[in-house]
């Protein structure tokens, strides 16, 4: 069996009404905690790729970001 690196993405969206918290921004906060978590997860070596805000049109009710990990190697995999 053949295994690849690849890319994982993951989107945060929230209400734009929830999205201070006293940890500062929500979805930021979010994808901080995913980030310790994918970095540290004993699953391969992961890099984080990239980190962005995700931006909707000005009547648009929510807000968001998003993370990149790039996936370098599989732990356990021969």
């Amino acid at each position: 069996m053949q295994y690849r690196s690849d890319i994982v993405f993951f989107y945060v969206l929230i209400l734009t009404c929830l999205e201070n918290t006293d940890y500062g921004i929500r979805y930021d906060f979010i994808l901080d905690e995913l980030e310790k978590t994918f970095c540290n997860s004993g699953i391969g070596d992961l890099e984080v790729g990239s980190r962005n805000d995700i931006e909707f049109a000005d009547r648009c009710d929510y807000i968001g970001g998003c993370v990149s990990f790039k996936i370098i190697d599989f732990y356990g995999v021969k």
